[in-house]
């Protein structure tokens, strides 16, 4: 508002932007700058509290406090007597109370009912119930059923019901009197169940919080950013629950009150009674709060995190100064170690090497000695020996290397409460179940190396040919490569290419290339290796040279395709070759599909496979091939014997 001389004249502000709140509310001035000023407590009151703190005159005020108590106490005493006599003969009669939510037809949301959904039943069931739109007949029948049940009207429970949720004290105060549980957990749930246990609380609860919306406890992955605000939120709750109706004194006994200190002891006793309630409450709610936080996984999972992640940063941190030192130490003592002590020690070692090396060799000889005359201890005890035995023994003491690999199955001879190591370091076995159990584990032993040295034997055959195959595969792509002649067509671009990428130019042989693989049907693309080559090969004949990529050349070249097309055209398709001639390439593919299909294959599918392998053979032409080297092999043999 300005003034100026005896005129007023009103500001309008501008509407606060979205997202307003009061907290960002402030107060500039334009006309001088803000100038910071302190405040320190005086009066007698601070002076009163400093030397009660520093326990001054605190027997004085000790005895003062007790004085006042106690005089309180006997005014309530009295006044709570004189309350008890005058309403000694009174009956109070219990109403129940019709369910306002229900009165206005929103029963169904009861507590979640919004203000404008309040709003908008009212209006709807005063529409219905008002007497001006009744009927006389509906109007007729709802006063003789007031005056038979002797209730109110319909229009006034409805008009009651909405001036008590419209307005938000009231309404507070009337949901406070459902019956609500205030049961919390004990605290000592299984991990498990801590959300089927916690959730249902919090969100009964949750309708007395004056903040809204309320947070919810969330699941087992909820982000630990949320988490942490949810209790937050529950440690700083502010509830709105009401208990006045567990008031000493209900409003008919206020008004009722015989002097105004009588009104005023029966408002304080509730009001005392209240904040204890009030107190209680939010003790019930801190409990819940702590009793969550000391159940919840995340919480302990968070916890232990960074209880590790400070442990594994402690420890780094001395591992890295434990390795400073020792390197520190290290370089010192290798800058004062002499030459001659160094290789004074590393003969020592070597000896030392050497001398444990024997010993180990020592040992497992030793260790399998034993094994063996507790083999045949338990063979004579069984009465035979189990086959493969010999031989097995044999594959164990090439495969084992070290003593510990026998000790093992030395053990196993030994009978129930003794132990290997009295007498020579072995017990002999005494009776057929040990003797059994011992050959048992030995021959089990044997399979297990026998199966590792076939596996491994077969794997190591499986790479060898598989390389040859390669190999060949290879010298194949090679020879085909190399066999490949150029055409006349591609003669022709060779040369037209040559003289349309003169020397000097940039990439000139990858152009002249990719010019050469412009031919149509071209079978395989040629490389500028092979351009260069060509071009070599070419510039030794130079009357080739001349007489390639000129007009003459490409139309003799046209007239022999077209010879060449009416001659097949007129010729009947010649018969395709005896299958008795074997190449280079088809002979190695047969001897390598022969190693690789061996024998113990079904017959049948093995010389499928073989022919599949050959190419342009069949599996009869294969089996015949394969006849014929069997027949000069013998003869050679038989030749030589």
């Amino acid at each position: 508002m300005a003034t100026e001389g005896h005129a007023t004249a009103l500001l309008l502000l501008c509407a606060p932007p979205a997202g307003w709140s009061e907290d960002d509310a402030g107060v500039a001035c334009g006309v001088a700058d803000l100038v910071a000023s302190s405040c320190e407590p005086a009066g007698h009151g601070f002076h009163e509290r400093c030397r009660a703190v520093l326990g001054l005159d605190a027997a004085v005020a000790e005895d003062a406090s007790d004085e006042d108590a106690q005089a309180e106490a006997d005014e309530d005493e009295r006044m709570r007597k004189a309350w008890e006599e005058r309403n000694a003969g009174r009956v109070v009669l219990e109403q129940q109370d019709e369910n306002l939510y229900e009165v206005l037809g929103i029963g169904h949301l009861g507590f979640a009912a919004s203000g404008g959904q309040i709003k908008k039943a009212y209006q709807k069931m005063i529409l219905i119930h008002h007497p001006d739109k009744l009927s006389a007949e509906e109007r007729k029948k709802a006063e003789q059923q007031q005056l038979d049940n002797k209730e109110e009207p319909m229009f006034l429970k409805v008009q009651r019901a909405f001036d008590t949720l419209s307005d938000p004290n009231k309404r507070r105060g009337y949901d406070s009197q459902f019956a609500f549980d205030d049961a919390i957990p004990s605290g000592n749930e299984p991990a498990s169940d801590f959300f089927e246990v916690y959730g249902p609380v919090f969100e009964r609860n949750e309708r007395f919080s004056v903040k809204k919306p309320v947070p919810r406890l969330g699941v087992d992955e909820t982000p630990m950013k949320q988490v942490t605000k949810f209790y937050q939120f529950w440690n700083r709750f502010e509830s709105w629950r009401d208990f006045s109706k567990f008031d000493e004194f209900k409003d008919g006994d206020i008004e009722n009150a015989r002097d105004r200190m009588e009104k005023r002891w029966m408002m304080r006793q509730n009001e005392i009674q209240n904040s204890k309630r009030k107190k209680k409450e939010y003790e019930r709610i801190r409990t819940l709060v702590e009793r969550a936080m000391a159940s919840d996984p995340r919480i302990a999972r968070e916890k232990e995190a960074e209880r590790l992640e400070k442990e594994r940063k402690k420890r780094e941190r001395q591992e890295k100064r434990e390795a400073e030192e020792r390197a520190r130490r290290e370089a010192e003592e290798a800058l004062r170690r002499e030459e001659e002590e160094r290789i004074r020690v590393e003969k020592e070692k070597a000896n030392l090497e050497r001398a444990e090396r024997q010993q180990t060799k020592k040992n497992f000889k030793r260790q399998f000695r034993f094994l063996k005359r507790c083999c045949e201890a338990a063979t004579a005890l069984v009465g035979e020996e189990p086959e493969g035995l010999a031989l097995g023994l044999i594959v164990l003491q090439d495969w084992f290397n070290a003593a510990e690999d026998v000790e093992p199955l030395v053990s196993n001879f030994a009978e129930p409460g003794e132990k290997p190591g009295d007498g020579e370091g072995y017990v002999e076995p005494r009776t057929e179940e040990t003797a059994r159990k011992g050959l048992d584990a030995v021959m089990e032993a044997i399979a297990k190396v026998n199966a590792t040295r076939d596996a491994e034997a077969q794997k190591e055959q499986e790479l060898r040919e598989e390389r040859l195959r390669e190999e060949q595969l290879k010298a194949r792509h090679a020879k085909a490569k190399a066999e490949r002649s150029w055409t006349a067509d591609e003669l022709s671009f060779l040369a037209k290419g040559v003289r349309k990428f003169p020397p000097g130019s940039r990439n000139r042989w990858v152009m002249i290339a990719n010019f050469v693989n412009t031919l149509p049907d071209l079978a395989e693309p040629r490389s500028a290796e092979d351009c260069i080559a060509q071009s070599k090969q070419m510039a030794s004949d130079a009357e080739k040279k001349k007489k390639l990529g000129t007009s003459q050349a490409a139309f003799e070249m046209h007239q022999k395709k077209l010879n060449k097309q009416v001659d097949s055209a007129e010729k009947p398709p010649a018969a395709p070759e005896g299958g008795d001639e074997w190449t280079p390439e088809q002979q190695s593919a047969l001897e390598a599909a022969l190693k690789e299909y061996p024998a113990s294959m079904d017959k049948n599918e093995r010389w499928k496979a073989i022919a599949k392998a050959v190419p342009g053979k069949k599996k009869k032409e294969c089996v015949e091939r394969f006849k014929v080297l069997r027949q000069l092999l013998l003869e050679k043999r038989n030749g030589a014997s």
